[in-house]
């Protein structure tokens, strides 16, 4: 019988999101969510995981919205976070990397009352090449136990976007190598990963059962529900609220099908059971 997280990503990033997680968790098979620290609405969601029990970790954040830091390698003109798959081009600073996450962790301790024992990446920000060595020692001083690798196996993914095939194919090297570099000072990702495949309309229960037959031991399955929101009744709250992805029918999907969705033969944990 496989261990199973199902962690939600961007807790903070937006109301509208945030309740989708927690309808998701109170409602649905979430067992964990992270939080990203420079979200609009970070404050009220950390208040509410606390008060109602959700497990968080860190969703670093080296790739949207403003950083909490002085880091002038990690933004434009404009003071903005290089956005994606710029970031993956980008050439950054060691130290404005190390900068950043610290003022992130730090910022989690204020939102929270403790430091993470778990940590994973904006749009996989913790695989970038050099980002594992520059952060894993950062990570192990504050004791974090765990990280996400999604060194995932695409072949059983028939249904993905050739594109998207493509990119996940060449993340998979610097995933292996990122999984090393952290292991090497002590924090662990779990076995596999699920995920890729199943965002927005793309995730249905058959599609979620037929790639956790294929896995073992213990399983990370990262989802990103929502609710939507009223572009209009949002405008003028800053771009990390805005975001295409965020706004997407897609998140609500996916809140759908997890509050709906009943697994058998799997055990339900959480980020700090894997770490005890």
């Amino acid at each position: 019988m496989v261990k199973l997280i199902v962690n939600a990503d961007d807790l903070g990033y937006s109301s509208h999101r945030d309740s989708g997680i927690f309808q998701a968790f109170h409602e649905g098979i979430v067992t964990s969510a992270s939080l990203i620290v420079n979200g609009t609405s970070c404050e009220h969601a950390a208040k509410y995981a606390r008060t109602h029990g959700l497990e968080l970790g860190l969703h670093l954040n080296l790739t949207e919205g403003k950083p909490l830091s002085q880091c002038p390698s990690l933004v434009d003109h404009t003071g903005t976070m290089y956005y994606k798959m710029k970031f993956w081009e980008h050439k950054f600073d060691k130290q404005d990397v190390q900068r950043e996450t610290v003022a992130q962790l730090e910022r989690f301790q204020e939102l929270t009352g403790h430091y993470p024992h778990h940590v994973d990446g904006h749009q996989h920000v913790q695989i970038v090449p050099s980002i594992p060595e520059f952060i894993a020692p950062i990570l192990q001083r504050y004791g974090v136990r765990s990280i996400r690798v999604p060194d995932v196996d695409i072949d059983p993914i028939h249904w993905l976007e050739e594109t998207v095939r493509q990119r996940y194919e060449l993340r998979y090297v610097a995933a292996v190598k990122a999984r090393l570099v952290y292991l090497k000072c002590g924090i662990r990702a779990p076995e596999c990963f699920v995920g890729v495949g199943l965002c927005g309309t793309q995730m249905s229960p058959v599609r979620i059962k037929e790639l956790l037959r294929n896995c073992y031991g213990t399983v990370e399955f990262m989802v990103h529900p929502g609710h939507i929101a009223d572009v209009s009744a949002i405008a003028g709250c800053g771009a990390i609220d805005q975001d295409g992805f965020d706004l997407d029918e897609g998140r609500k999907h996916e809140c759908r099908t997890l509050c709906s969705i009943e697994l058998e033969q799997v055990e339900m944990i959480t980020w700090k059971q894997f770490c005890a």
